[in-house]
C-alpha cells in the first residue's frame, strides 16, 4: 500500500502542474455524480500514477530472455520495471473504490458513469506503457558496441503526465448505447460507450467544446467506439469561474493571473470578465556575493518591485 499510496501523491501532484494556469487547478476532486471531463482529470493520472508508483517502489524485474535487432546484435537483458504487476495491481485498487450496488440496472445514472470510468482507466494504465522508454547498454572490444543489452525502464511521471495532457484536450464526448441481445454477454450492464463523433474534429484544447456544439446542432456522424487510447466524458465541464463545492469549483476569485497572456492564465480568461487587482510587490533577496579570503561570504541585499495581479 506504500507503493500505490506514493503513486496517488505523485498523481495529484502532476495534475496540479498540468492544470496550474487553468481555472480548475486541481486543487479539488469534483462531486462524485458530475461525469464532466473534469473529474477524468482526477482519476486517470490516479491510475497511471499508482502503475508507476509500484514498480518504482517495489524494484525491477528480472532479466528477461533473449531477443534480436534487425540492425544490431542486441539482447534483453538487465532489470526491467514490472508494469504488468504495476498495473494490476493500480487495477485492484481503483475498482476496489468503484460502486457497484447490485443489481446494476441499464437505466441507472450509475451505470454509464461506471463504463465511462472503466474506460478512462485502462487509457490511464495504457499510458504508461506507450511512455515506456528502452534503455542500453553497449559491449564489446573498444566501444565499438557490437552487442548491446536493453531493458525497459519507466518514463519520468511528468512525460506521462503530458501524453495524459494531450489527450485530455482531445477527449471525446461519448455516451452510453443499448446493446444488441446477440453481444448481451459482453457486457453485463446492456450499455455500451460510444463517442459522438463530429464531423470536422477541432484539434486542441477547444476540441471538446466543438465537439459538443456540433452535436447539439445535429451535425455529428454515427457513433463510434472509443480507442483504447481516447478518454471520453459525459457531460460538458462547467466554467469553474464560481465557487460550487458540489461541482468542486473553488471559484477564481484571488487567483493569480497574467495580465499579458492571452491564454488560459492571462486575467481575461481566468477572471472569467470579472476584473483583476493589481498590488505592488516588494521583495528582498541575497545577490553578487562575493567568496573573501579567508574564509567568508559576503552578499548585499538587492530589493526588487513588481506587479502582482489577482482575479476580483
Amino acid at each position: 500500500m506504500a507503493a500505490v499510496g506514493s503513486g496517488l501523491r505523485l498523481a495529484l501532484q502532476e495534475c496540479q502542474h498540468q492544470f496550474r494556469h487553468e481555472r480548475w487547478n486541481c486543487s479539488a476532486p469534483p462531486h462524485a455524480s458530475h461525469a464532466s471531463s473534469m473529474p477524468l482529470v482526477i482519476r486517470v493520472p490516479v491510475v497511471p500514477g499508482a502503475s508507476h508508483g509500484v514498480p518504482n517502489n517495489l524494484g525491477p524485474l528480472g532479466p528477461l530472455g533473449a531477443s534480436s535487432e534487425p540492425q544490431a546484435a542486441f539482447r534483453w537483458g538487465g532489470c526491467s520495471s514490472d508494469v504488468e504487476y504495476g498495473a494490476k495491481l493500480s487495477r485492484t485498487f481503483t475498482d476496489a473504490a468503484q460502486p457497484t450496488p447490485p443489481p446494476l440496472q441499464p437505466n441507472s445514472l450509475l451505470a454509464p458513469r461506471l463504463l465511462m470510468d472503466s474506460h478512462n482507466s485502462k487509457a490511464g494504465r495504457k499510458a504508461v506503457k506507450l511512455t515506456l522508454q528502452t534503455d542500453c547498454k553497449c559491449h564489446g572490444v573498444s566501444g565499438s558496441c557490437s552487442i548491446r543489452t536493453c531493458w525497459t525502464s519507466l518514463a519520468q511521471f511528468r512525460v506521462v503526465g503530458d501524453h495524459l495532457m494531450a489527450r485530455y484536450r482531445a477527449a471525446w464526448p461519448a455516451v452510453a448505447l443499448p446493446v444488441p441481445a446477440a453481444r448481451a454477454r459482453r457486457h453485463p450492464v446492456g450499455l455500451r460507450l460510444a463517442v459522438r463523433h463530429a464531423q470536422g474534429h477541432a484539434q486542441g484544447r477547444n476540441s471538446r467544446t466543438a465537439v459538443h456544439q456540433q452535436h447539439l446542432h445535429g451535425h455529428a456522424a454515427a457513433p463510434r467506439l472509443p480507442r483504447r487510447t481516447d478518454l471520453v466524458f459525459l457531460q460538458v465541464s462547467p466554467n469553474y469561474c464560481d465557487r460550487d463545492i458540489a461541482l468542486g469549483s473553488l471559484g477564481t476569485a484571488g487567483r493569480a493571473c497574467n495580465r499579458t497572456s492571452r491564454g488560459a492564465d492571462g486575467c481575461a480568461v481566468m477572471c472569467c470578465g470579472r476584473g483583476y487587482n493589481t498590488r505592488q510587490v516588494t521583495s528582498s533577496r541575497q545577490c553578487h556575493c562575493k567568496f573573501h579570503w579567508c574564509c567568508y561570504v559576503h552578499c548585499e541585499v538587492c530589493t526588487d518591485r513588481y506587479e502582482e495581479y489577482t482575479c476580483k
